[in-house]
């Protein structure tokens, strides 16, 4: 992913908005991306779930695009390819969700 191994951390505030932008270069494989423990209250159709709540991003395609909200618990978080073996290939990668001062949202320590 980006080129690089493990795939990148993916760094965000609580409550912040996120674009993610793929660009699918497999020659036959379609895949979506998951994210573990968002709520996606207001945005169910961003979980990645394909053929459930997303469509997957066709093999050699272009841009897809994936908007979601980052959770309001700080903490960490996994994202990871949906679909045929995109998981088990190796497409996981962590989601660091970071206090949001300006959403007023703290804690205390991460165990």
């Amino acid at each position: 992913m980006n080129g690089v191994w493990p795939p990148p951390t993916i760094r965000v505030k609580a409550k912040e908005k996120i674009t993610l932008k793929a660009h699918n270069e497999l020659v036959a494989v379609a895949f979506t991306i998951h994210l573990h423990g968002f709520d996606q209250a207001g945005t169910p159709w961003a979980d990645g779930t394909s053929m459930i709540s997303t469509c997957p991003i066709p093999p050699d395609t272009e841009s897809s695009t994936q908007v979601f909200y980052a959770p309001e618990q700080p903490g960490t978080y996994i994202y990871h390819g949906h679909v045929a073996h995109a998981k088990v290939a190796g497409f996981t990668g962590m989601l660091l969700v970071d206090e949001n001062p300006e959403e007023d949202i703290f804690y205390d320590r991460e165990i």
